[in-house]
């Protein structure tokens, strides 16, 4: 369907996360903790009118209790509940507007947002971009995030804000690993384009343009060059992709 659906496990915290968003329906991130030899849901996140749509999440604590969103902002205003018709308009609870939020899932629902880049965004007048991947580099307390416009950015957690910005894909960016052990970022694109990084300074070490190849009728008159189907990081050396052709490459 045209829903988005996302899995991400936190092996320090025992916990899982699934991101649940479909058109049309309110986006949720659901958590499970790992008790013994079964999964116990612990939370359920709402995130409200912050996103247009949700389109990713990622853990951003070694307990799992924080959790980063990504997705497209919100660009609608929302009516308040109770608040007087005359005057500006408001958004709904969270009342911002972002492309990344960042919840403590211990705190009460009204503060349960710690960070986000409404603020940025709001003062910019460019096109809002829509964050399509999203990981947490714990080492640097900074998120990574891919957009569907190819850009790879650094958004740090201390600070608030957004730090870095580069050019990585000229198609949508699906995935971004972090490995820490080797001080390498791996982003790849839809096109099933591979490139390697710097963690530190994010500088481009490798390009590997194609894994897979598209297929379809899309495929055969120019409308898509959409390859990868999925993808995981099994370690800090090695990745696995499923790609549209109908391969899987390690």
């Amino acid at each position: 369907g045209s829903g988005r659906w996302q899995l991400a496990w936190s092996a320090s915290g025992h916990r899982l996360l699934a991101v649940q968003s479909a058109p049309g329906t309110s986006s949720v991130v659901n958590l499970w903790a790992l008790e013994g030899d079964r999964l116990e849901a612990t939370y359920s996140l709402q995130t409200g009118a912050a996103h247009a749509r949700l389109l990713s999440a990622t853990f951003a604590s070694y307990t799992g209790a924080v959790v980063a969103t990504a997705g497209r902002r919100s660009e609608a205003e929302f009516a308040v509940p109770g608040a007087p018709p005359t005057g500006p308009a408001q958004k709904a609870w969270p009342h911002v507007a972002a492309g990344i939020c960042v919840w403590d899932s211990t705190s009460p629902r009204s503060s349960s947002l710690i960070a986000h880049d409404g603020a940025e965004a709001a003062l910019s007048s460019a096109m809002p971009p829509e964050y399509s991947c999203i990981t947490w580099v714990a080492s640097q307390q900074r998120l990574l995030c891919g957009t569907k416009a190819g850009e790879l950015r650094a958004f740090d957690l201390r600070m608030k804000r957004w730090t870095q910005r580069v050019e990585a894909h000229s198609e949508p960016m699906r995935y971004c690993f972090v490995m820490e052990s080797t001080q390498q970022v791996a982003t790849l694109s839809e096109a099933a384009e591979l490139k390697l990084w710097s963690l530190k300074h994010l500088e481009l070490i490798d390009t590997i343009p194609a894994l897979h190849r598209p297929r379809g009728v899309a495929t055969t008159v120019g409308l898509s060059s959409k390859a990868l189907s999925c993808a995981a990081q099994l370690s800090d050396r090695h990745l696995i992709t499923g790609g549209q052709d109908g391969t899987v490459v390690l």
